[in-house]
């Protein structure tokens, strides 16, 4: 997940969300993390891959 904490435009500061929606790979539930994630231009979400690579993109 990335997100942004610079204000886009004329905004004067940025949304945080709380908390976050995450179900695990080869679950069939979901789990509410509290988090406090800046989202100035949105939230971007990827896959979830196994290893230790991590990366992002």
């Amino acid at each position: 997940m990335f997100g942004s904490d610079v204000p886009v435009g004329s905004a004067p500061s940025c949304t945080t969300y709380s908390a976050l929606l995450v179900t695990p790979p080869n679950a069939f539930q979901s789990v509410q993390l509290t988090a406090q994630v800046p989202g100035c231009s949105g939230l971007r979400v990827s896959p979830v891959y196994a290893g230790t690579g991590g990366g992002g993109g």
